[in-house]
């Protein structure tokens, strides 16, 4: 099986594909679901517009590389054929600054559905490290290690779920550009695309919502040290769930949907106001 590796600074990424590859084109493959993710960069990387392979370097006439040019660059590189589709690297492999820098560029993704769905995931990271540290014996012996085994396995489930829901909404955007432009799609087509991005915002307020929840139900036996992370994850998943709350206004949810959410912001509201503990 023939194999190459490639980076985007903290990406990388190991390409391997069972059919031969042709002279001058080490990164082609059958299929893009071929990629596979590896921990360190093997015989390759991206760097300063260039492709290297071996001792062999493929320049690529890029000039300053976009954080969504380069993921949609490596996609297509890995098979060519996919070149006319919308297909970019998937944002839990993608670097943070690259990522700060893309959300503050004049381009429609990534946009604010990204921006609160990333937040969710790091907010779930902070509160899962206090999770971590309520590990000790005497947690053993308390029972909390247990109950905070039980959060980590569900922060880990939370953080995965968001990134892949910011892929969800970057590609629910494009969707719903595409059926701005199209006066020919069928109407129901448009209302499928319509309820899907909806449906990207409303699941990651229910999910921060259920996140805050289940970490404020773990301050008690919270390991009295890093109580102070436990909340700053909940702020931040606060402050996610209104982002996409904010997302989910735009989509125009009906009224029940609406209520739905508000009563979730409500009480996610609640739960982090008694956090602050702002009152004179």
């Amino acid at each position: 099986m023939g194999a190459a590796s490639c980076s985007i600074a903290m990406m990388s990424v190991t390409v391997r594909t069972g059919v031969p590859r042709e002279p001058g084109a080490p990164w082609r493959t059958a299929a893009a679901s071929s990629i596979l993710l590896c921990a360190r960069v093997n015989r390759g990387c991206f760097s300063r517009g260039r492709w290297r392979h071996g001792k062999t370097n493929h320049s690529q006439p890029t000039g300053q590389i976009s954080f969504t040019s380069a993921r949609t660059t490596l996609a297509t590189r890995v098979n060519p054929q996919l070149a006319t589709r919308a297909i970019i690297m998937p944002l839990a492999h993608s670097q943070l600054g690259e990522l700060v820098t893309a959300l503050a560029a004049k381009q429609p993704t990534p946009g604010g559905g990204v921006a609160a769905a990333v937040a969710a995931a790091i907010g779930a990271a902070a509160a899962r490290m206090s999770a971590a540290y309520t590990t000790r014996k005497k947690d053993v012996e308390s029972g909390a290690a247990v109950t905070a085994q039980e959060l980590i396995a569900e922060l880990d489930a939370v953080a995965s779920t968001a990134l892949a829901e910011a892929d969800a909404d970057e590609a629910a955007y494009a969707d719903l550009q595409r059926s701005w432009k199209d006066a020919e799609m069928a109407a129901e087509e448009k209302a499928t695309i319509e309820a899907t991005a909806l449906a990207v915002p409303v699941r990651m307020v229910e999910l921060c919502h259920k996140s805050i929840r289940s970490v404020v139900a773990f301050l008690p036996v919270c390991n009295p040290n890093i109580t102070s992370d436990a909340k700053v994850g909940i702020h931040i998943l606060a402050g996610a769930a209104r982002a996409a709350y904010q997302t989910a206004l735009v989509n125009k949810p009906p009224p029940e949907t609406l209520s739905h959410l508000k009563a979730l912001m409500r009480d996610a509201a609640a739960a982090e106001a008694a956090l602050l503990d702002l009152e004179e």
